[in-house]
């Protein structure tokens, strides 16, 4: 078979099963960063969930009259805003998380996603007689359940007031209900990249055990 040329080097191909098989420069090298980039991405999620539960906590245990919703956190090198923010309207409550609302003594806005409106009730909507003659007068022939109400949908979401009732009586289950925790870290100006890799070995091998 004739080599097939991908860049300067002949690669050479075998059939395998139904498929042609080519060997491609780089690919491990691909595969390992990838691998790489995914290992990271667990480890990053493992301490960022660490904290966020201590970010959570200093925000609610702060002796404040009015709620505090974000900090400017400190590590060697690195610094954060750390924030917690309310739930958002496109994350409404489920009626589970309403029930733990409501015993603690905090009530969900309601808010409406579309509106109820009048409908033909659908007993009748095929009977074209029928609805010749409503078209010519209504109310003369029309039977007493044609129109029928169609309900709009609503959905229960978090306010600024449902908050601050919950941060004033320090309820941190409502609390973690109705916010979530947001983490935004950057590494300053003078950090030595040289220490970088290092220091990410030393982060992996203590989340690999």
């Amino acid at each position: 078979m004739a080599p097939h040329s991908f860049g300067s080097k002949p690669i050479f191909s075998k059939i395998k099963g139904e498929r042609r098989e080519f060997h491609l420069d780089k690919l491990q090298e691909y595969a390992e960063l990838k691998c790489m980039i995914k290992t990271l991405e667990s480890a990053a999620m493992v301490i960022e969930a660490e904290l966020k539960e201590v970010g959570f906590q200093t925000l609610v245990q702060m002796i404040e009259p009015t709620r505090v919703e974000s900090f400017r956190a400190v590590d060697g090198y690195a610094v954060a805003s750390v924030e917690m923010r309310r739930r958002p309207v496109t994350s409404p409550l489920n009626d589970s998380e309403c029930s733990v609302l409501i015993q603690h003594g905090i009530i969900p806005e309601k808010k409406e996603v579309t509106q109820g409106f009048l409908a033909v009730n659908s007993a009748y909507a095929t009977d074209k007689a029928l609805m010749k003659r409503i078209n010519a007068a209504i109310l003369p022939f029309a039977p007493g359940d044609f129109f029928t109400i169609v309900g709009g949908t609503h959905k229960y979401v978090v306010t600024d007031k449902m908050l601050d009732f919950a941060y004033a009586a320090k309820d941190i289950i409502s609390l973690r209900v109705m916010t979530t925790m947001a983490i935004k870290p950057t590494l300053t100006g003078n950090y030595p990249l040289t220490r970088l890799f290092t220091s990410v070995k030393k982060i992996l091998s203590n989340y690999s055990t």
